[in-house]
């Protein structure tokens, strides 16, 4: 869906579009909220570009557990940090935080 450019920065994307189980219709994702151990739900992918890969890969996965609103205000919160999320079927929207622009080619 895009290709982005980095210099000196990291990179790390989650999601349960690849890693997932079908139950009766419904797609069940491997990244589990574990206050209510169900599947996050709501964002099919959530890339973060970050400083360093061990933020990033965490920021990412919180991120899929957070949603939209609440993970992209925290984001937008921290320095040297953007997101760039998909939502689930069927809209499959890009969201963006507002520095991530200049990391799309």
């Amino acid at each position: 869906m895009l290709v982005l450019k980095l210099t000196n920065a990291a990179i790390a994307t989650s999601g349960g579009y690849r890693r997932f189980v079908l139950i009766e219709g419904r797609k069940y994702s491997h990244i589990m909220d574990r206050t209510t151990g169900a599947s996050a739900e709501g964002l099919s992918s959530v890339t973060i570009i970050a400083n360093n890969a061990t933020d990033a890969d965490a920021l990412a996965t919180a991120l899929s557990v957070m949603g939209a609103e609440k993970g992209l205000a925290l984001i937008e919160k921290l320095p040297g940090t953007e997101a760039i999320l998909i939502t689930s079927q069927p809209e499959y929207q890009i969201i963006k935080t507002t520095g991530a622009e200049k990391y799309i080619k």
